[in-house]
This record gives C-alpha cells, structure tokens and sequence, in this order.
C-alpha cells in the first residue's frame, strides 16, 4: 500500500448558504482538504443529476465568490443523461457554452462536470482553459471508454462505480490517458444496477422542472424501492455494490489521491464527510452510504458496525475477487454475520 501525503476530496453543496461555513470548517480537520466544492448552477442553463432546490445567477455567483474566498476550487456540474431532442440543437448548445464561459471567464469557476460527450468535446473547443471533469454519468468503465472521454477533452475522469473494486483496470486507465481519476466512495447503488439509468434519466428532466416536488419525490421512492426490495432480498448485495470504506482509500495510492463524496441531498452530508476526511469511520457503515442502500437501511433499521470489516479482511478480498459472485459466498457469508435489522 503506498502512503500518501494528502487525501483531496470533491464536497457536495446542499443548496442551502447555512452550510458552507460547514464545508469550510472541513479543512481544520487534518492533514486531508477539501479540493473543491461541487455545485448545480441555475436551472435555465442546465439541468443536473440531483434535484435541487432553486437557485438563480446572481445567488450561484454569490456562492461561488463565498467559495473561492476560502481557497477552495469550484466544481460546476453540467452533468445531466438526458433534456430531451432539443439537448442538440445549436443555440442550446451555445448557450450551454456561453454560461461555462461566462462562469470560468468572469467567476473564476475552475472544474466544469459534463456527462454528455459532445457537451465535452464543444466546451473543450470554445472554453479551453477550464479543466473538464467527465461525470460519473458517463459510465466510463472501461480503459476503450476513458479513452475516447481523454480525446474528447476530458482532463479528470469519474469512472463508473462498477469498477471502483478493479484496481487493474483503474491503473490501466490512468496510465493510458493521463488523465486524473477522481472515485466517488459512498454511492450506495447495487452493483450493476438495473435500474440506475432509467432513474437517472428521470432526475435529469425533474432537475429543471419545480424542484423538490411532492410528485418527483414520490417517484424517486419507486426506484429506491424496487433496489431495497432486491437488498433485503438478497443482503449480500450490500458488500457487492462497489463503495469504499474510509479506512480503505490508502489502497488506491497509486491511481489517485481524490476522491468525491455524494450527499448533496443527504441530511447527513457533513457526519459523511468528515468520517472520509478523517479516514475512520467507528459507527454504522450504513450511515455513510447514499442512493438505494440507505434506502433500504432506513427502511430496515440496518446496522453494520463498520470496524468489524477489519476482521474479515474485506478490502483485500473485494478488490481480488473479480465479481465473481456466482462461484464465491463471501458477501452472503459476512451480510450473514454482520448486518442486523429491526424489521423483516
């Protein structure tokens, strides 16, 4: 395992100014930073991956000055799958161009994260000093895929959680492009999920329209639904689904020393935070997580004590194991012996 001398870490902001002297204090915690904020702007220039609540120009400039006055980086998020045909036609693309411009020009916004990669390769071609972050939502899992990602003008790369466990490839991957890769820790999605583009489908056209509405809530409980049901069916799914433990991102000291954590609509955002920032999480793994398995967590009245997995020597194993999860027990054997519910 090779020691690094600091962790760098990509913050969620909720949408709510309260938080941000939170997001700072972050960085008084020890020798690991807060790389960058990450940020949806207004929702007449984009949609996005989450459904936030409203914010307009003259606030998300404001945010992003309060940011930039602590030292810390902005990351502005253009990353949604889908806005319908008009997505392609040239005046909304230029004035998807024009906004990334604007806000890196005349706000110093520094990082723009795009899913789509025809948004990438314009926005590499008309603003070409911004650094490019290409989404998660780009399911670059595959060194063929990060390559085309590299040359459409990408400079960081979020892979594709799946493959967050296959630190091979991710080698691979890195060494090809050149490009720095950035893993998201605590995206409490199944392992393959069969339903994560469909739902990420609907959040990016609910993230333009009123945000945080009752119905669009409502919906969003049928996809975490249907993913707990599939948890609670079958628990060792939970060790599957390719998150990383505080205590185990040492282990990717040669591919990359950053690392994004997702909460931008978790309440628990901050707790989440700061257990990656600190390395150590003594408490309910569950806790950390986000997406389906807090669902089902939340739902169950879950507990995995998250120390215990020291004893079964779990990062060593998951990251050798090639998912082959037909031939191997392992994650039934420890969802038997270390995940307890209140509920059936």
């Amino acid at each position: 395992m090779v020691r690094m001398d600091n962790l760098n870490f990509s913050i969620p902001y909720d949408g709510k100014p309260e938080s941000l002297p939170r997001i700072f204090a972050l960085n008084k915690l020890g020798q690991n930073r807060v790389r960058e904020v990450y940020i949806a702007g207004p929702q007449e220039f984009s949609a996005a991956a989450r459904i936030m609540p409203k914010i307009d120009l003259d606030e998300f400039t404001n945010i992003v000055d309060k940011i930039h006055a602590e030292g810390i980086r902005v990351n502005m998020l253009l990353n949604p799958v889908c806005e319908g045909g008009g997505w392609y036609e040239p005046e909304v693309m230029q004035s998807r161009i024009d906004y990334v411009h604007l806000m890196h020009e005349e706000h110093g916004v520094e990082t723009v994260t795009i899913a789509n990669p025809i948004y990438i390769k314009e926005v590499r071609k008309h603003v070409p000093t911004i650094e490019i972050c290409a989404s998660v939502l780009s399911a670059i899992d595959s060194v063929q895929r990060a390559a085309y990602f590299k040359e459409m003008g990408a400079d960081v790369i979020i892979p594709d959680t799946n493959v967050n466990r296959d630190l091979d490839m991710l080698a691979e991957m890195k060494l090809r492009t050149g490009a720095e890769l950035k893993l998201m820790v605590n995206q409490g999605c199944l392992y393959e999920c069969p339903f994560e583009r469909f739902h990420a489908a609907f959040v990016s056209h609910k993230s333009v329209e009123e945000s945080g509405s009752t119905n669009s809530a409502e919906i969003l409980k049928v996809f975490f639904q249907n993913c707990s049901k599939l948890v609670n069916e079958h628990r060792g799914y939970v060790f599957q689904s390719p998150w990383i433990r505080p205590e185990d991102m040492r282990g990717y000291g040669e591919i990359t020393s950053g690392f994004k954590i997702v909460g931008r609509s978790n309440p628990k955002w901050e707790r989440i935070s700061q257990a990656y920032m600190e390395e150590s999480w003594d408490g309910n793994l569950f806790e950390l997580m986000d997406a389906s398995i807090r669902f089902f967590a939340s739902t169950h009245s879950a507990c995995i004590d998250n120390k215990k997995l020291d004893q079964y020597n779990f990062f060593k194993t998951v990251t050798a194991c090639g998912h082959r999860c037909g031939a191997c027990s392992y994650c039934d054997e420890l969802a038997d012996k270390l995940i307890t519910t209140q509920t059936p």
